[in-house]
């Protein structure tokens, strides 16, 4: 696939969509035919067809065809996984990020972040902790640590997935990190990963080059886990899934709602790159994961660039329809739509019921915060093998704070709460793999 243009081909075809209708009355009994087939049908639908319905993602004329969308997601969603949601943590390795992205609390030229990483035996203390409450599915993520990267990775992996069979029944291990080589990912999967989140943030490269100027994210690396000097990591980062699916791995691909000057195009690559991946995974193929990650205010409100950039509209608005869309792109069970913490509850819970089956809850996105919610102050030094303050002096708040993004946090509890409340019932991952694959 040609990465390098991907972007530019969703866009023409965005352009082109609304030319197949003389009118909205007309744009809206097309978008009916294409629900109605889609329904009719296990296969996903066209990339034209689904620029079409990402045009009314901003046409106010078109919006008339939001509950017939909405309406036909939910059907599929419920032909497929029932009432079904599987519940997914982050645990953060640290906060010593060597990329420079103008989007994130944890960019290298953030002076007032505190930067702090965990040593393995918190990270292993956290996944005990957080499979008590019921969680299955770990994600270890941290940035661009070409430290750990390059002294710990296969080691913690290995370590955290065997503790994670201990005290789970089909628990699985994700990891969120710098983009990797496909021996990296052989190598991963040996010890027991499942799966690779790796959100390009936008596929349009000028955008991209625009707010990722430095480090990995910006150059690659190499297979010895070093910075490429004047690489391509736009292109390398769109082209790792690839090496996952390659790796016999399943992956999770996502952009920065919003971030492009043309988000549908944007949404619309997502949907082109996902569609290239399970065509190349044939038959094996196992469900793409799709984030929907929106850019939320950092907690070094000093350095903040959040208000700065011009947003074509109202994430909580359009996050609903957007997942809708998603789902209906995508064939039957090859898909779970990833709504987040990054939204408030409502627009989260109410994603999960029309398109989501795979979510997160009770967010924490700060090196040892989990531990740091449960434990008293006088752990601290037993928790981080780094900081950059001295943690005799760390406070609860000073770790809680350490967010890459502010998150709208409510306890796992109150998620269970609200899940069954709207009629959703969590299950392991596992079983909606067995869905999948039967």
């Amino acid at each position: 696939m040609d990465y390098g243009n991907i972007y530019q081909n969703a866009l023409s075809q965005i352009v082109n969509a609304t030319d197949r209708a003389s009118s909205a009355i007309q744009a809206h009994e097309i978008i009916e035919s294409i629900l109605a087939q889609r329904l009719e049908s296990k296969n996903g639908i066209s990339a034209n067809d689904a620029a079409l319905l990402l045009s009314t993602l901003r046409n106010q004329d078109l919006r008339s065809s939001w509950p017939s969308i909405l309406a036909a997601a939910s059907i599929l969603r419920a032909r497929c996984y029932g009432t079904h949601v599987a519940t997914m943590v982050p645990i953060e390795i640290g906060s010593y990020c060597s990329s420079n992205c103008a989007f994130c609390g944890w960019r290298r030229d953030n002076s007032a972040m505190l930067r702090l990483r965990v040593k393995r035996s918190a990270l292993i203390s956290q996944v005990r902790h957080l499979a008590k409450m019921g969680f299955s599915h770990f994600e270890l993520s941290g940035g661009d640590d070409l430290i750990f990267l390059q002294s710990e990775l296969y080691d913690t992996v290995k370590a955290v997935k065997s503790v994670i069979d201990e005290v789970t029944c089909g628990g699985r291990l994700s990891i969120c990190l710098t983009p990797l080589m496909a021996q990296h990912y052989d190598g991963l999967r040996e010890v027991g990963l499942d799966t690779v989140l790796t959100w390009q943030e936008t596929y349009d490269r000028t955008t991209f080059q625009t707010l990722i100027s430095k480090g990995p994210k910006a150059n690659g690396i190499d297979d010895n886990f070093q910075l490429v000097r004047g690489g391509d990591g736009f292109l390398s980062r769109a082209s790792s899934q690839e090496r996952a699916v390659k790796a016999g791995l399943q992956v999770g691909i996502g952009v920065m709602l919003g971030l492009a000057p043309c988000p549908e195009a944007d949404i619309l690559s997502t949907i082109l790159h996902g569609q290239h991946l399970l065509y190349l995974a044939g038959d094996s193929a196992k469900p793409l994961i799709i984030g929907m990650p929106t850019w939320n205010p950092i907690t070094t409100s000093v350095s903040d660039n959040h208000s700065s950039w011009h947003r074509p509209f109202e994430v909580n608005e359009v996050f609903e329809i957007i997942g809708a869309i998603y789902l209906l792109c995508f064939p039957d069970f090859k898909a779970w739509i990833f709504p987040n913490c990054r939204v408030p509850m409502e627009t989260q819970v109410s994603t999960i019921k029309t398109a989501g089956v795979f979510t997160s809850t009770m967010v924490r996105v700060g090196p040892g915060a989990y531990l740091a919610d449960t434990s008293g102050e006088d752990v601290f030094q037993e928790i981080f093998q780094a900081s950059s303050e001295d943690t005799k002096k760390l406070t609860c708040q000073d770790v809680l704070q350490g967010e890459q993004f502010q998150h709208h946090f409510h306890s796992h509890a109150d998620y269970l709460k609200a899940f069954m409340e709207s009629g959703i019932h969590v299950v392991t991952d596992a079983t909606l793999l067995k869905l999948a694959l039967q």
